[in-house]
């Protein structure tokens, strides 16, 4: 499942332009009002003086009074794909927060190279982050079922915590019940669409430092 970053209107570099406008839109009234104290009648002052402050709320909506409530953290961005349904539908849009802090269950985008696709960002879950052990157990019939440190993983979000995970995606080389440790530095994602989903299955561990951020909001 990748990930098309929209323009996010609460933005730091958006809050920032506003926020000069807006000293210069106050530098500009002032200095028609000071223009206006010396140059006018009381009666005319006082008619100007209620058009500023008319006019005033304008200019703060339009400047840095108009605060972002996500200290310009995060951004928005389209999803495209299944790997995520059923939690994350197709053309669904997702709010991202900035940061590298992540934890098991949370939904993260994070950037990929590929040589065939080039630069990409894909959405998917963390399964384990550094140092976790996570065991792949086969199923009877059909997978495998996954245990982080030793325990099983209640894995509700991808329709019951009994669901297996294919085995037909699994590109690790031993086919019998095998148990990988995360690097420090590093995280094991997967999409909830298990049968789908191209993930650290088949690409391996994600760096941390590539995370752009964690899910919050999804609009499905």
């Amino acid at each position: 499942m990748t990930i098309r970053i929209m323009p996010n209107f609460f933005d730091n570099d958006f809050i920032n332009n506003n926020c000069k406008c807006f000293k210069l839109k106050l530098q500009l009234i002032l200095t028609i009002f000071s223009n206006l104290w010396y140059n006018i009648s009381m009666k005319k002052l006082l008619m100007s003086l209620a058009i500023v402050v008319l006019i005033l709320p304008v200019f703060v909506l339009g400047g840095c009074l108009f605060r972002n409530p996500f200290d310009g953290n995060t951004f928005v961005s389209r999803v495209e794909g299944i790997s995520m349904y059923p939690t994350v539908h197709d053309g669904a849009s997702v709010t991202v927060r900035r940061t590298q802090d992540v934890n098991r269950s949370d939904i993260i985008v994070h950037s990929f190279s590929d040589y065939a696709m080039g630069d990409i960002y894909l959405l998917k879950r963390v399964i384990g982050i550094g140092g976790d052990h996570i065991t792949f157990v086969q199923a009877e019939h059909y997978g495998y079922y996954i245990y982080l440190n030793s325990f099983r993983i209640n894995e509700y979000y991808v329709g019951g915590q009994y669901d297996p995970v294919p085995r037909h995606i699994m590109t690790f080389v031993n086919n019998n019940d095998f148990t990988i440790i995360v690097p420090y530095g590093h995280i094991f994602v997967m999409g909830d669409n298990r049968p789908v989903s191209w993930d650290s299955r088949a690409f391996g561990y994600v760096c941390v430092s590539t995370v752009l951020g964690i899910v919050f909001e999804i609009r499905n």
